[in-house]
């Protein structure tokens, strides 16, 4: 049998597999190992397992990951993120949707220092729901500034999907980090901007909080204080050159722990709680790498992703239109699959052909991880949306999905400027040159 022909017969199995309910991990691993052996030999495909396993094992860039989500860890359990989101409160949540503009800020914020999304989904639920709830905001408003705000720890760094994408495609990760900022804050100011169309548009659906005293709101600056110096040591420190992504890291790390020590949260329970989890979730994700290596080097090895490219260039679209049908591909599997998978499945495929095309590295991963994101928040699977309705019961899931959808339609509009504006994403890393 023709090995294209068996490249594309693995891809079609892998997607079955995944469809019936299939990990991914062991639906990438089995057929990118079944594929090779068949391919080659047992010998070669035992080979490649065990190379790829020593390789990436002793990789010191997979550092970061658990650091990063150590980090993240520390701050949902120490609870730091409530004195941010009461500290913005103070200052915009007198204004129409005031206190919803303030969960968006609190949870670019928070992305901004943990990467999760899931984190932020689920921490913002408890932290601003209540809040929201107790002010009588619309509850589908409520849900859908939550659930789409989360999604920004995705784009923000320091963001595990960048991450992945720089070790996938030996793209560098401090650059990566860099050139989400743009459309991270480009994200949150449109969120911002949906909000207060719909609250001047029905004041209702977003009361005014109540006025703070000038002494009050300055005072409240003490709540962002330690995620405000966390992001400008850790971020500042890679754009200036000073720490490599891994050595941000544990600078991170490090910092958390001093703050949360000083602050009195910080108990050994709490942080054997912080490092388990963290080690569950980094474990998972380092099986989810190895296994997309491996399904690449099957692809790789039977000639299939090079009659992708070769087949894709052949039809010749401008680029925009090949940027928007790669944008509406993610589309259609950000509704059945969740963000991290799909960027372990896709990056290794239409990486080399974004390359072909002529589209820079570092824009092609920030567009790649804002359609990403954008998974996140549609039906069916919306894992933001699911992970905030286990937190937040007494909202209809139908109410969620309707709540978040201008959301959505803002995230669209916002990856529609970085095809045409594609300086939103590179310009910023540009200047670390």
């Amino acid at each position: 049998m023709d090995p294209v022909l068996v490249g594309y017969l693995g891809l079609v199995l892998m997607l079955v597999l995944i469809f019936c309910g299939i990990p991914l991990t062991y639906a990438m691993s089995a057929v990118g190992f079944v594929g090779i052996l068949y391919i080659k030999d047992f010998n070669f495909g035992a080979m490649q397992e065990a190379m790829l396993a020593w390789e990436k094992g002793g990789d010191a860039v997979l550092m970061c990951i658990p650091l990063f989500i150590l980090m993240g860890q520390l701050i949902y359990q120490t609870k730091i993120v409530s004195d941010l989101f009461s500290c913005i409160r103070t200052w915009v949540g007198h204004l129409p949707g005031g206190l919803a503009v303030a969960g968006v800020v609190a949870c670019a914020m928070f992305g901004a220092v943990t990467g999760s999304a899931y984190a932020a989904s689920a921490t913002m639920g408890v932290t601003m729901m209540p809040e929201l709830l107790k002010y009588k905001y619309d509850t589908r408003l409520s849900s859908g500034v939550i659930a789409a705000s989360a999604s920004l720890a995705t784009i923000i760094p320091p963001s595990v999907a960048f991450i992945v994408y720089g070790i996938l495609t030996e793209t560098s990760i401090a650059s990566m980090f860099i050139a989400g900022i743009g459309p991270g804050v480009l994200l949150a100011l449109a969120f911002a901007a949906v909000i207060v169309i719909q609250c001047i548009h029905n004041p209702k659906a977003g009361p005014r909080g109540p006025v703070f005293s000038w002494k009050e709101r300055f005072v409240s600056l003490t709540g962002m204080l330690p995620l405000l110096v966390l992001f400008l040591v850790v971020i500042g420190g890679i754009y200036g050159g000073v720490f490599t992504p891994t050595e941000a890291a544990g600078v991170g790390v490090t910092g958390v722990v001093i703050i949360a020590l000083v602050m009195r949260r910080l108990t050994w329970a709490i942080f054997k709680a912080a490092a388990k989890e963290s080690a569950m979730l980094a474990t998972s994700i380092f099986f989810v790498i190895l296994a997309g290596y491996l399904i690449s080097r099957f692809l790789v090895i039977t000639g299939t992703t090079k009659h992708i490219i070769d087949c894709t260039i052949s039809v010749g679209m401008p680029p925009w239109m090949l940027a928007l049908s790669m944008g509406a591909l993610y589309l259609v599997m950000g509704s059945i699959m969740d963000s991290f998978g799909i960027a372990i499945l896709t990056f290794p495929i239409l990486f080399p052909i974004a390359m072909a095309a002529g589209f820079d590295a570092i824009w092609f991963g920030a567009f790649a991880t804002v359609i990403i994101a954008v998974g996140l928040i549609t039906p069916p699977v919306g894992m933001n949306i699911f992970i905030l309705h286990s937190v937040v019961k007494d909202i209809p899931m139908k109410d969620m999905f309707i709540g978040v959808s201008w959301f959505a339609l803002a995230h669209a509009i916002v990856t529609f400027l970085m095809i045409i504006f594609p300086g939103i994403a590179t310009w910023l890393p540009m200047t670390m040159k």
